[in-house]
C-alpha cells in the first residue's frame, strides 16, 4: 500500500528504536533541513530524540557542514564560507 505522504511513510520506512529506548506512537517530523538545496528531513523516533532536538533548534545549536561532489579535476582544496541559496 502506498503512502500519500512523508508522515504515512515514515513508520513504514523506519526501523523501531531498540530497547532501553521507548518509541514515539509515530516518527515526529521535525526540521526540513536547507530546503532550497532539496534538503534533509529531520525525524525523531523516540521521546528524547525529539526533546533534544527540539531544544537544540530552539536554541540555535545546530550547526550544518557541506560536501561537494565534483565531476572532472580539482585543482587543490579549499572551504568556502558563504550562504546556500535556492
Amino acid at each position: 500500500e502506498a503512502a500519500d505522504t512523508l508522515r504515512e511513510a515514515l513508520p513504514k520506512l523506519l526501523r523501531t528504536p531498540s530497547p532501553p529506548c521507548v518509541p514515539l506512537p509515530q516518527p515526529e517530523l521535525l526540521h526540513r533541513l536547507d530546503k532550497p538545496t532539496s534538503g534533509l528531513i529531520l525525524c525523531a523516533k523516540t521521546q528524547a530524540a525529539l526533546l533534544v532536538l527540539t531544544r537544540a533548534f530552539a536554541d540555535r545549536n545546530v550547526s550544518k557542514s557541506y560536501r561537494a561532489i565534483v565531476r572532472g579535476h580539482l585543482e587543490g582544496s579549499g572551504e568556502g564560507e558563504s550562504p546556500v541559496h535556492g
